[in-house]
């Protein structure tokens, strides 16, 4: 079936052909340390959108461990941002006419393991690895009726050679489908397998974003694009189309402007592009609406320094990087016809931004109309302009929905929790060589507090024994931001804090957390040379050793005694991984031995550089990842 396509795999351009030669000879001429499959990841194009960004978030937190080659038709500004991760850009002709015949030659030549699969229209590449026996991992993020698939796929996107048919046999054979959302999954309900589908929400990388923002200001942002503090800035950021709704933005704002006085209100626009046609003409129709009601707009590229922040409307290309766009908004505006759960919003509650959003799709599991931003019907712009006007006339209220914001952010779309799950499925695929073989004879320094036991939970349960206080404890303690227990209370406090510490017994009556004992247990039994490392609280130095030395006793056994270490500097200890909830273990040697694996806690979430080991049932996927190092 796939020999109707075309001739081998045509590079783009010079640029890319030198890219692809560099990434063959590598290719043939290394030895790949890891065991682990090489993961190949097909795009639409190198342009930047959400599901370009998607998957560049994720390639930057697996690729420390996976090995992953990109292969894309299309050259365009992301292809930098991939390579600069050591990944593989590979570029490859979609028209000719032995296109998949030429991508399964290529796929063997790669040596792939795995295919990730990227969106509905890479259904032939689900049919293509189910014929040459490769695992698919198909991520799809579209949110598209399933009566219109074909329309879709061929008038909006412009693929004619994908029918109704083909998606819906790619979602009978595919071993695994991913959706962002629990609407997707039940939109698309029947058409595949119920033991192949998983929903895993998108994360966005707060950290990374925070750090972007470091040393810019609201008012130093707006200067630069000619915003004044007084002004009100909406903000609408994606690709001008129809599906992104800007045409109903542009007609609330209008109206905003010319019936409620809102003459401090400046819309700005990014996202637009000057390659389909239906987007140049639809961009044509939002400036036409603007100008019906005697209002001014203008490109940003078009723009003199001067003119900056001077017209109600602004139209901006594509951006490469649109942190300061957020920093400078007052509200954010998603109206989309059609839009699963666009990153847009999750990025914009990440910097305290009220959003005003079409009730559609995905979109409610993510807003709670009334306490992050509004929902709004989509396709009226008259009840986009009332929700924005609600948001424009009280200023309290933009204050609290950002704040609501963020909180949602960090629990439900953390960047960490996303990338375990995706390598978490992605492990359940077999790879070259079994888990038990990489981790013989690994030696695994094991730390205790709140990674081998719920030192929190006995905290707890003493400091508040009696108080009314209880709950207000517990909600502190469970979401700490510092590791040294005392740093969490006020100064007052800290002297009470450290007394309950060093009661006795409080270290012996620890429980261990759920799993750690029979990981322990299952180490051993799978050659691993497991030491409880741990050092000693200062307040009780005596009385804490002893006491850990009865708990390892009653939970573990006496066999296990000579394998707890007592010791102040972790850094002196000799292995292949130290597993610790401490955000940085230091000491006298600056570079230790072991590899930091973080066992997660509240107080090391925003550390994003080292592996993490989130519940003690994946300890050998997490520990088999970095045997490789």
């Amino acid at each position: 079936m796939y020999r109707r396509c075309c001739k081998s795999f045509k590079m783009k351009s010079r640029c890319s052909n030198q890219i692809a030669s560099k990434a063959e000879k590598r290719l043939r001429n290394t030895a790949f340390v890891s065991t682990r499959s090489i993961c190949t990841l097909l795009t639409h194009s190198m342009q930047r959108n959400d599901a370009n960004n998607f998957s560049l978030f994720l390639v930057q937190k697996l690729c420390i461990d996976q090995k992953f080659v990109v292969f894309t038709p299309k050259d365009g500004p992301m292809v930098k941002d991939f390579m600069s991760h050591g990944v593989d850009v590979v570029f490859c002709n979609i028209q000719a006419d032995t296109y998949l015949d030429d991508l399964s030659e290529k796929l063997r030549f790669y040596n792939i393991g795995m295919v990730l699969a990227n969106t509905i229209m890479q259904c032939d590449i689900v049919l293509l690895a189910k014929s040459i026996n490769i695992p698919t991992i198909w991520m799809i993020h579209e949110s598209w009726p399933r009566d219109k698939l074909e329309y879709y796929a061929q008038e909006v996107f412009l693929r004619k050679d994908i029918s109704s048919e083909k998606i819906e046999s790619a979602f009978k054979i595919a071993e695994c489908v991913v959706f962002p959302s629990q609407m997707q999954m039940q939109l698309y309900h029947g058409l595949y397998r119920p033991e192949a589908a998983k929903t895993i929400y998108n994360g966005i990388p707060l950290v990374r974003l925070d750090q972007l923002s470091l040393g810019l200001t609201r008012n130093k942002v707006r200067e630069s694009l000619g915003y004044k503090p007084t002004d009100f800035v909406a903000l609408h950021i994606g690709t001008i189309c129809a599906r992104k709704g800007q045409i109903f933005t542009a007609k609330a704002c209008a109206k905003l402007i010319t019936e409620k006085q809102c003459n401090n209100l400046k819309v700005l626009m990014v996202g637009a592009r000057y390659i389909r046609n239906h987007e140049i003409q639809y961009i044509g129709q939002i400036t036409e609406s603007i100008e019906k009601n005697n209002l001014d707009w203008k490109r940003w590229e078009e723009m003199a320094p001067c003119e900056r922040g001077q017209y109600p409307f602004t139209l901006m290309d594509i951006q490469a990087e649109v942190t300061r766009f957020y920093m400078a908004a007052d509200v954010v505006v998603v109206p989309s016809l059609n839009e699963v759960l666009p990153l847009v919003i999750c990025e914009a509650m990440a910097f305290k931004k009220p959003v005003v959003c079409s009730n559609i799709d995905a979109i409610p599991e993510a807003v709670t109309d009334g306490v992050e931003g509004l929902l709004v019907a989509p396709g009226d712009p008259d009840s986009l302009a009332d929700a924005i006007l609600k948001v424009y006339d009280d200023p309290s209220l933009r204050i609290k929905m950002g704040e609501a914001g963020r909180r949602r952010v960090e629990h439900q779309f953390c960047y960490n929790g996303m990338c375990d799950r995706w390598q978490d499925l992605i492990d359940r695929f077999p790879h070259e060589s079994t888990k038990s073989e990489k981790i013989k004879g690994k030696t695994v320094l094991v730390d205790m507090d709140n990674t081998i036991v719920d030192w929190d939970a006995e905290f707890i349960k003493r400091y508040s024994d009696g108080s009314s206080r209880h709950e207000e404890i517990e909600s502190l303690i469970r979401n700490r931001s510092h590791f040294e227990i005392e740093r969490n209370f006020p100064e007052p406090e800290r002297k009470a804090v450290l007394e309950v510490v060093r009661q006795p017994g409080f270290y012996c009556s620890l429980q261990p957390i759920p799993g750690a004992i029979d990981a322990l247990k299952e180490m051993l039994a799978e050659g691993v040379d497991v030491r409880l490392v741990t050092s000693p609280h200062p307040t009780c130095y005596a009385s804490c050793a002893s006491e850990k030395y009865k708990f390892v006793e009653k939970y573990l056994g006496p066999e296990f005694l000579p394998r707890l270490v007592i010791v102040r500097d972790k850094t002196y200890m000799f292995g292949d991984f130290l597993i610790d909830d401490k955000p940085h273990v230091t000491g006298s040697r600056r570079d230790p031995q072991w590899n930091h694996i973080l066992f997660s806690q509240p107080y090391n979430a925003d550390i994003e550089d080292k592996p993490r080991l989130s519940k003690w049932a994946d300890w050998k996927r997490v520990v088999c990842q970095h045997c490789a190092k």
